[in-house]
């Protein structure tokens, strides 16, 4: 079997509530809190943490579908604890709170930006902005950093004075997503048409690249990827863990934790 990397998807509330968020489509047993519960008694966590050694899997990235990691009462520790068994360490998060807790990582840090706007921000998220994005991404230390930005109907006009700003930052690369969202929405063709607008308008720029299967564009210096396959990763393969116990070898999240909780 192979696993290229394994993921840890906390289970709990998010201090954000993105419409297009993955945690919508979830079933409600997603919908406990385990953010305050230490991993020592996450049950089924021993277990699978065997499986990755079995299949020679070095990398576990900390992320989530429903909540944020960051909000994990033992984040720090947990780090610590896989990196001192072997495992490299990355994390996807919001980038809203303390980063000195995970600049500790080794791998790869994704953060996630919204917008730079206050009103773009709050229409996405649902809340009010109370941190800078810019600020908190300039305390990393860590080289192997990227920024993810889900492009939408909100902040399509956006995209490209944010892909400016962040120039300035020695980042891996930065990569535009489409909106991963399923259930019933009227206006979910906006999202669609803004995807499409800002990638026809990333064609003018040079291709840099494939990463996986993604085309990266350098747009003035900047990489930028374009994952236009979100609903397949076929190129990579991982286990995840859900923190309420739940294994899965689906790269496909909701259909892979929907078939095992059946």
């Amino acid at each position: 079997m192979r696993i290229d990397y394994g993921e840890i998807l906390f289970v709990g509330p998010c201090n954000f509530k993105c419409f297009y968020c993955l945690g919508h489509e979830m079933h409600e047993s997603t919908k406990c809190n385990t953010l305050d519960i230490h991993f020592q008694e996450w049950p089924n966590f021993g277990k699978w943490l065997y499986k990755l050694r079995n299949n020679s899997v070095q990398t576990i990235y900390l992320s989530s579908t429903n909540s944020e990691p960051l909000l994990y009462k033992y984040l720090s520790e947990l780090i610590d604890f896989l990196q001192d068994v072997g495992f490299k360490v990355g994390i996807r998060t919001n980038a809203s709170k303390d980063l000195l807790v995970y600049d500790k990582c080794k791998e790869e840090i994704s953060l996630s930006l919204q917008s730079l706007n206050p009103n773009t921000f709050e229409k996405i998220t649902g809340v009010p902005l109370t941190f800078d994005f810019l600020k908190n991404l300039n305390q990393l230390t860590n080289p192997n950093v990227r920024v993810s930005i889900v492009v939408n109907r909100y902040n399509k006009t956006e995209i490209f004075d944010m892909l400016h700003q962040l120039k300035s930052f020695n980042l891996r690369y930065v990569q535009l997503r489409q909106c991963y969202k399923y259930y019933d929405d009227a206006d979910i063709q906006l999202d669609i048409d803004a995807f499409n607008d800002v990638v026809s308008k990333l064609k003018s720029f040079p291709v840099k690249g494939n990463f996986n299967e993604s085309i990266i564009y350098d747009v003035d210096g900047l990489p930028v990827s374009v994952w236009e396959t979100v609903f397949k990763k076929e190129s990579i393969s991982s286990s995840n863990y859900w923190t309420n116990g739940v294994i899965t070898d689906n790269n496909l999240l909701v259909e892979g934790y929907e078939d095992e909780r059946k």
